[in-house]
């Protein structure tokens, strides 16, 4: 199995998740991610998508195991915010 690159697999990623010539974004990644190494892990990874990109993530964790996040993200979607890139003014419009 050929090995990738961390920056590849990011870098595809995006250009999966975000419509050509798109401007900046903030991409909101929803996860369970959240004990000690799993968070790292996700900081890593954010870190690293941020770096190798002109996007932005957005942190969406979900307290919980996968049994917990499923049913808020399948509202979400179902409800008509699905998670996904979001571009600043958007973005901005949902903080406040």
């Amino acid at each position: 199995m050929q090995k990738i690159s961390m920056r590849r697999l990011l870098a595809g990623a995006a250009l999966t998740i975000l419509p050509a010539g798109a401007m900046a974004a903030h991409l909101e990644v929803t996860h369970w991610w959240t004990s000690g190494s799993e968070a790292a892990a996700v900081q890593e990874l954010a870190r690293i998508f941020e770096e190798h990109t002109e996007h932005s993530w957005m942190d969406g964790a979900i307290g919980g195991s996968g049994s917990t996040a499923r049913p808020i993200m399948a509202s979400r979607i179902i409800g008509g915010d699905p998670m996904g890139p979001r571009n600043s003014t958007m973005a901005c419009r949902r903080r406040n």
